[in-house]
């Protein structure tokens, strides 16, 4: 259990993960410093098995914000849970991203989304979440791609995916409202 930090893991480097569970991260500022993302990745990290849970925090106003995973680098992970965070859960800022076998749900704002770089969803559910379920465009400069495959967005309160620039493919999927 990786809990009460205001980076749960922060990771320049090459990182194998299974079965961890990181609660309760970035939840907070900490004197002299934004909390960061409870997972923060520039480097190589593979997560298997794993649940990310009430990680985060968002303002009231909704201007601050922290992400419950944030990847700047080459990341992988399947076979886990990103729910209940606050704040964005999944923040792809420049990398390249590959969600296999997750559920992305009931999380406070968006379930991902795509600033730059790649993004592959395959085999996903992204439901119930309280705004889009994928947002791609990012809030800056944007260049990337993004493939959903074989994934579930469904119920989400904003749009099931908000595509305002880049090279989207979607395929044998579903986006639903219910």
């Amino acid at each position: 259990v990786i809990e009460g930090n205001a980076i749960g893991v922060d990771n320049h480097g090459d990182l194998e993960m299974t079965g961890a569970t990181l609660q309760h991260n970035a939840e907070r500022t900490v004197v002299g410093r934004s909390a960061g993302p409870a997972f923060f990745n520039s480097g190589t990290a593979n997560v298997s098995g794993s649940t990310f849970d009430r990680n985060g925090y968002r303002d009231a106003d909704g201007i601050g914000h922290t992400h419950a995973i944030r990847n700047t680098g080459q990341m992988n992970i399947s076979n886990s849970t990103i729910s209940n965070n606050s704040g964005e859960s999944v923040y792809e800022d420049g990398g390249d991203l590959v969600l296999d076998h997750v559920q992305i749900v009931l999380n406070s704002t968006v379930g991902i989304t795509h600033a730059r770089g790649h993004l592959t969803v395959r085999s996903s559910i992204i439901q119930n979440n309280v705004s889009d379920g994928i947002f791609v465009g990012g809030y800056g400069d944007y260049e990337g791609w993004v493939k959903i495959l074989e994934t579930a967005i469904i119920g989400n309160r904003g749009a099931g995916l908000r595509a305002n620039v880049g090279d989207v493919t979607v395929q044998n999927s579903t986006i639903s409202g219910t």
